[in-house]
């Protein structure tokens, strides 16, 4: 398996809420083990408290220090206690969670079960319980053959892992409760597309992908069609660029990362035709180079954070939550992941073996998709409200200010089209002319000396 699908291996395995937990039982079972064989070799005795009769003041002892039953009682407590405490807690915020996925956008589930706060409060509390069920069985009363056995300071590290549960409980509250509000989940998925940005989209002064782009030879080539249907995950590369090495070929990757693909649709050409025997080869070495998936993930994804902000903004302005100021928000937000992607040159997507002539064509992500992505929808349901279309209006001209001027006609054409939809649903004529000054404005910083083009 290559390292790109371990790694996307990886990420699904390191963000499922089981994987940490299984970690921390498996953690709490060995603890167990060892404190338990502490107790029975005497390896660390715990010294016998002081009493009255023995002289001396009656000494606060923290260790567990009593009988077989109260052993018992104090185990069976923390399990059962542990046990309905995670119950009730993460059954109530699932709750919680898909009220508020009603409310913005159902991906934020994800974001859920891949936040490692959650993980480690469940580990923490299955952890604690699989520790006292485990040292549990081994307490022995007098009425046993092999004689009383009290693990101390088993018993003292259960307890103390209760108290460290209970910390964990009060974190947990407060976790979730800032976890479904909306600023704190636009801010994840900002800060999470940021990220992907600035690895899948290197900042640097390299050559950009128009400056490599070959012509496509006239001729047909080999088509390369998908033997299922999924999203694409992850690219491999290198393995592609394996496949240049011995033989002059062109290699025309289409889907990039997010597209979806049917099964037989197409995923590649090949220049020369290829025969039946080495098309079917080179055809499925192309296939395993594509990682496909039910679902879009966020790691090399950057277009997944944008259509979840966009999902959360068209829902706060549709009337049934009415809810400009989270649609904002998201118009912020969404205004530094293009303005962080804008000031990228456009990434290498043409790569050429000098030794053997071959050439790989990988689809290259367009800035002005990305625009179009992130304000179509939000500018066709925001029209008919004049203080945020003004908002974004605003919003564009900034972006603008900070992008090279060749990257600011496609805001110009949001601005544009904005105003024509704004003024399509006739707001009050202060409204209009505020829209078409505010409009005007900022034309003259993405297109200066454009005069308003409304037909």
């Amino acid at each position: 398996m290559d390292l790109d699908k371990l790694t996307a291996l990886w990420t699904r395995v390191r963000d499922s809420l089981w994987f940490l937990p299984t970690l921390f039982t498996l953690a709490a079972a060995g603890l167990a083990i060892l404190t338990v064989q502490l107790d029975l070799n005497g390896i660390m005795a715990l010294p016998a408290p002081t009493s009255p009769e023995d002289g001396g003041r009656e000494a606060m002892r923290i260790a567990f220090a009593g009988t077989a039953n109260g052993a018992r009682s104090v185990l069976n407590a923390i399990a059962a206690g542990l046990i309905t405490v995670t119950g009730v807690v993460f059954s109530v915020t699932i709750v919680a969670i898909q009220l508020a996925s009603t409310q913005f956008t159902p991906r934020i589930l994800r974001n859920f079960t891949a936040d490692r706060g959650n993980q480690l409060v469940l580990g923490v509390f299955i952890g604690t319980f699989t520790y006292a069920l485990l040292v549990q069985r081994v307490v022995r009363g007098e009425s046993g053959e092999a004689g009383s056995f009290v693990p101390n300071i088993s018993v003292t590290v259960a307890m103390a892992l209760a108290l460290l549960s209970i910390g964990f409980l009060i974190y947990f509250i407060d976790h979730a409760a800032k976890s479904v509000q909306a600023a704190v989940i636009i801010d994840r998925v900002t800060t999470e597309t940021l990220r992907t940005i600035r690895h899948t989209v290197p900042d640097g002064n390299g050559p950009t992908g128009e400056d490599l782009e070959p012509d496509l030879p006239d001729r047909p080539g080999s088509r390369v069609t998908a033997r299922a249907s999924g999203y694409v995950q992850g690219v491999d590369r290198d393995a592609l660029l394996e496949l240049l090495d011995r033989e002059e070929r062109l290699i025309q990757l289409h889907p990039h990362v997010g597209d979806f693909v049917l099964e037989g649709g197409l995923l590649a050409t090949i220049w020369p035709a290829e025969d039946d025997a080495d098309g079917a080869e080179l055809g499925g070495r192309i296939r395993d180079a594509l990682i496909l998936g039910y679902e879009r993930t966020p790691k090399r994804d950057a277009e997944l954070g944008v259509l979840e902000l966009v999902d959360i903004a068209v829902k706060a302005l549709s009337p049934g939550i009415n809810d400009p100021t989270t649609a904002t928000i998201c118009l912020d937000q969404l205004s530094r992941i293009v303005v962080e992607f804008g000031r990228r040159p456009t990434p290498v997507t043409v790569h050429r073996n000098p030794d053997s002539g071959g050439v790989l064509i990988l689809a290259r992500p367009e800035f002005a998709h990305l625009v179009e992505m992130a304000f179509n929808q939000i500018r066709h349901f925001g029209a008919n409200n004049p203080h945020f279309a003004g908002s974004m209006l605003r919003r564009l001209a900034e972006i603008g200010r900070l992008l090279p001027p060749e990257r600011r006609d496609p805001l110009a054409l949001q601005a544009e089209a904005l105003l024509r939809e704004a003024l399509s649903h006739e707001p009050p004529a202060i409204d209009a002319a505020s829209l078409e000054h505010t409009a005007q404005e900022t034309l003259d910083v993405l297109r200066p000396g454009s005069p308003l083009r409304l037909g």
